[in-house]
């Protein structure tokens, strides 16, 4: 999705124009994209997360949570194709991952 998003803004945007690459639908924390590509892997995976980084300026002074608007990307005619599940599933693929 996001190369074909990145031929549509080359062959159909404005130049010097920015355009958000992004699907609404497919929001998830990185905890969650974590558990999912996690879950997805025939090899057994464990995601540890240190809980004890969170007090530290990087992540107190990060943005909670970061959402991007497709509307511009999807008046050029985009629309996402995969799921954040296909997609990672894809990608995991791509890296010589054995998927479920």
């Amino acid at each position: 999705d996001a190369i074909n998003a990145m031929f549509y803004v080359m062959f159909k945007g404005t130049p010097g124009e920015a355009y958000n690459v992004v699907s609404e639908k497919g929001d998830v924390s990185v905890r969650e994209l974590a558990d999912l590509m996690s879950e997805n892997a025939v090899d057994s995976v464990e995601v540890i997360f240190d809980y004890g980084q969170r007090n530290s300026i990087e992540v107190t002074g990060a943005l909670s949570v970061v959402t991007g608007d497709s509307t511009k990307i999807r008046n050029l005619g985009w629309n996402c194709h995969y799921s954040i599940k296909e997609g990672t599933t894809r990608m995991m693929q791509y890296y010589g991952i054995k998927c479920l």
